[in-house]
């Protein structure tokens, strides 16, 4: 029986990296000039939940401002002006503020989601059992929404058990970087430590594009001040579907998280809030396909239901860990609990519970 793990942001919590709307959060501050007074008004805005709406609606208008009917819009609208308490500015400047805006609020991603040291001692508690749990189901394998490293890092902490496999390969031990080749094979079994296979959906804060390797993986989890390098790889919090997600490497990474998962016989998914259409497709074809999706998150029941499947939570609900399965046709069930140190373990076996049952009824 195969299977393996999805970790979305509610998964680093434990370690003090904020959900999107933490972040949304943190981000609100008193406004001391017209940029800031511009970026509180849209992290105040009621219709807008968490740092994902926040920054679509800002690439939104920025898009807005450099197309064809933007030029237009701006050029006759002379009349056309925002009025802020720091004074008024016509839209032409907003725009120009806007792309200011949108490199803040990248600069805060970068900033609230790198590791920190003090989040080791937490990392081994926490994952140690999962880990754990999970080599005594066969080869390892992990995918991720999160930018930060903590699965690298944690292999990096057990170095002597895991080894890490994300599909970057470095070319010599002493060169600078590794660089994307899709290889996950690359570092198979060849001594006692067990290969964990890692897929970052979405990127990762160290991933960065060389203007002569292409996509690398770097040890700094910064943006790239040296000419050498063109940009970030990461795909931004913004509400799906995602432009990012039509670029390589992410959508040769959709793929192949894609195939990975429907060869599984049951997914654990921890702290994701299934709000990606991508990743919903594929655990969709997996659903119907009669595996078995199990969701630990103490919304878990509540994000299945509007997010995944599109129907009203069960008026019976109760949050009943151990009789919590969602609406569906097919095999899903919640478990609505955080990830903490305390319970991982039990809900990992109560997990673990659930696919067996669903993977001995399809064998008869």
């Amino acid at each position: 029986m195969k299977i393996a793990l999805f970790l979305g942001a509610g998964a680093s919590v434990p370690f003090g990296i904020p959900t999107t709307e933490e972040l949304k959060r943190r981000l609100i501050d008193v406004s001391t000039d017209i940029t800031q007074e511009i970026l509180q008004s849209f992290l105040s805005n009621p219709e807008y939940p968490d740092i994902e709406y926040v920054l679509h609606a800002v690439r939104d208008i920025k898009k807005f401002g450099d197309s064809k009917g933007g030029k237009y819009f701006f050029t006759q609208g002379k009349n056309g002006i925002f009025q802020y308490v720091r004074g008024e500015i016509p839209f032409d400047t907003f725009v120009k503020e806007i792309s200011q805006i949108e490199s803040i609020l990248e600069n805060a991603i970068y900033q609230h989601y790198r590791w920190k040291t003090d989040y080791n001692k937490k990392l081994l508690t926490i994952y140690d059992p999962i880990i754990n749990f999970l080599k005594g189901k066969g080869e390892i394998k992990i995918f991720t929404t999160n930018y930060d490293k903590a699965i690298e890092q944690y292999c990096n902490l057990r170095k002597d058990k895991f080894k890490c496999s994300d599909g970057f390969t470095r070319a010599t031990l002493d060169n600078d970087f590794a660089t994307w080749k899709r290889d996950y094979a690359a570092l198979q079994k060849i001594d006692d430590r067990t290969n964990v296979i890692l897929l970052k959906l979405h990127g990762s804060l160290t991933w960065k594009k060389h203007v002569e390797e292409g996509i690398v993986k770097t040890t700094e989890e910064s943006k790239p001040d040296d000419t050498n390098f063109s940009g970030n790889v990461i795909i931004y919090p913004t509400i799906s579907p995602k432009d990012e997600e039509e670029t390589e490497p992410f959508n040769t990474l959709l793929n192949d998280f894609d195939n990975f998962v429907q060869d599984l016989d049951g997914c654990i998914v921890l702290g994701f809030s299934f709000r990606d259409v991508g990743i919903n497709r594929t655990f969709k074809k997996f659903i119907e396909n009669g595996k078995t999706l199990v969701v630990i998150s103490p919304h878990s029941m509540k994000n299945i239901c509007e997010n995944f499947l599109g129907v009203d939570l069960p008026t019976n609900f109760n949050g009943d860990k151990s009789s919590s399965r969602a609406p569906s046709a097919g095999n899903i069930w919640c478990i609505p609990d955080g990830l903490t140190e305390e319970n991982i373990l039990q809900d990992l076996r109560l997990a673990l519970t659930h696919i067996e049952n669903e993977f001995n009824k399809s064998k008869k």
